[in-house]
């Protein structure tokens, strides 16, 4: 059977539709292999947490799936393949008439979209690549005992056992560091910036073009990724460099690490951020669709903190403190400027 088969015989399982043959395939093909286990505990995840009871309407999938993509800056445009809502011929269930196959098929877009983003980016053969899905952490022990903590939405790859002579890992999205020293230096790459390391705390953040080194502890250099100098920018603790395209920040800029870190203790900390990342981040953190109703409060910026909170409150919360005032229509939300 191919993936995408046994993805349909997974949502047949939650179900309780399978038959006994084919939940005795599956729980074969389960102990395969750790990917194979991974992918089921995925979509069991996402049912136990789902909503059972039938939705007011039925989603419109190629639409979601078309606004995620867009929102994630996914190139492709053709819609996510979701098992089981386009084989009109299969008997085994009549999913047009199941509200719960449908809600259960659009959570698992999710799912299948972490997977076709991370593909996007992914490197050669003997590489390991981990990520961390839509609201969702991961703590990561490499070879060497750094460890690593991936933030919603944000991705890790390195050589397999990592380099006799150097540690080179990339990151896409966030990510916090604890290097283990051991000798070798270790390299952060992102998109657009270098971080060259030898033992040291710090915190990466790299999206749409642009990267942010904090320290905690320790001191890093950071580079353009491409630049033809090799001139770098030192940090120690508490400091932080930027780097937009192919400039760096001139200096380092003095920050309370601890403060900015806060998204290790669950909170989500802006500092002068426009709304524009504001939002970005309040949808990687609560999986729910955010509009502005006018393209111009984009480059509004926020500073402030939200601890662990509903998102109706923290918009609520944003727009108190933004003079501005918002809709609500399920998980979707709406901005408005206070006329």
């Amino acid at each position: 059977m191919s993936e995408e088969a046994y993805k349909t015989l997974i949502i047949k399982h939650l179900l309780g539709e399978a038959t006994s043959a084919e939940n005795q395939e599956l729980e074969h093909w389960r102990t395969a292999s750790s990917e194979n286990e991974k992918l089921f505990t995925d979509f069991a995840r996402i049912w136990r947490t789902s909503p059972k009871t039938e939705p007011a309407r039925l989603p419109a999938i190629d639409t979601e799936w078309l606004e995620l993509a867009s929102e994630l800056h996914f190139e492709s445009q053709r819609p996510a393949r979701v098992v089981g809502l386009t084989d009109r011929k299969r008997t085994w269930v009549q999913p047009w008439r199941n509200a719960r196959y449908l809600a259960l098929a659009a959570s698992v877009l999710l799912v299948l979209f972490a997977s076709l983003f991370y593909n996007k980016f992914a490197p050669e053969d003997g590489r390991v690549e981990l990520t961390a899905g839509v609201g969702a952490q991961e703590i990561v022990e490499l070879p060497d005992g750094s460890t690593v903590r991936l933030n919603s939405v944000s991705q890790l790859s390195y050589p397999a056992g990592l380099s006799d002579d150097e540690r080179v890992v990339v990151v896409r999205g966030e990510a916090f560091f604890e290097i283990a020293k051991d000798g070798r230096p270790f390299i952060v790459e992102t998109e657009n910036a270098r971080v060259r390391v030898l033992g040291t705390v710090f915190n990466v953040w790299a999206r749409n073009g642009e990267t942010r080194v904090i320290v905690q502890e320790g001191r890093v250099a950071v580079r353009p990724r491409e630049s033809e100098t090799p001139a770098s920018l030192e940090l120690t603790a508490n400091q932080m460099a930027v780097c937009s395209g192919e400039s760096l920040s001139g200096a380092p800029v003095s920050v309370d690490a601890a403060h900015r870190l806060g998204w290790l203790e669950g909170k989500i900390v802006f500092s002068k951020s426009p709304l524009s990342e504001v939002i970005a981040e309040l949808q990687r953190r609560y999986q729910v669709k955010i509009r502005l109703s006018a393209a111009y409060l984009e480059q509004e910026t926020l500073t402030a903190t939200f601890n662990q909170k509903p998102i109706a409150e923290v918009i609520e919360s944003l727009c108190l403190a933004m003079h501005l005032r918002f809709t609500e229509d399920g998980n979707s939300f709406t901005i408005y400027a206070i006329d």
